[in-house]
């Protein structure tokens, strides 16, 4: 994957947040949870991905892996 599918792949999931973030903290934990299971993912085929940069574009609170 390249630097601009990262980009879109958090867009997506920023914009899933937003949309269920009068849900509960319960839907935000696991939003948040899906967030950080994909980053992982992302950074495990491309070695120059930054979490920083994808938690920020995501919107992620959660805990920093980075």
């Amino acid at each position: 994957m390249t630097r601009k599918h990262f980009i879109l792949l958090a867009a997506a999931l920023r914009v899933h947040r937003a949309a269920l973030s009068d849900q509960g903290e319960s839907v935000i934990w696991e939003t948040d949870n899906l967030i950080c299971n994909v980053a992982t993912v992302c950074a495990s085929i491309n070695p120059n991905f930054s979490f920083d940069r994808f938690y920020t574009a995501a919107n992620y609170k959660g805990q920093d892996d980075g």
